[in-house]
């Protein structure tokens, strides 16, 4: 059962890195999009601006979908921040 269980894990932890943006162009966009999203949570929250400065790494997810019946679930694409350059992309 606990095999069962890892291995569910990993076809899923695989098939989440298939979603990654392949070209320059779209981490391009996906990096400005995530810049637009930290810049209005920022307006709407005056003490992030403080948290995301002191911080060692953040990610930033633009836009996330949830949906499920019994069992939930989410998707949604995004960027690991540390400090000033972007890391990875996450999905």
């Amino acid at each position: 059962m606990k095999l069962k269980i890892l291995l569910i894990a990993v076809v899923l932890a695989i098939a989440a890195c298939a979603t990654a943006p392949k070209s320059a162009e779209d981490k391009l966009a996906l990096k400005q999009d995530a810049d637009t999203a930290l810049a209005k949570a920022k307006v709407a929250d005056w003490t992030l601006k403080d948290l995301v400065q002191a911080s060692h790494g953040y990610a930033v997810f633009p836009s996330v979908g949830k949906g499920g019946f019994g069992v939930g679930g989410a998707y949604g694409q995004g960027i690991f921040m540390c400090r000033v350059s972007s890391l990875a992309t996450a999905t």
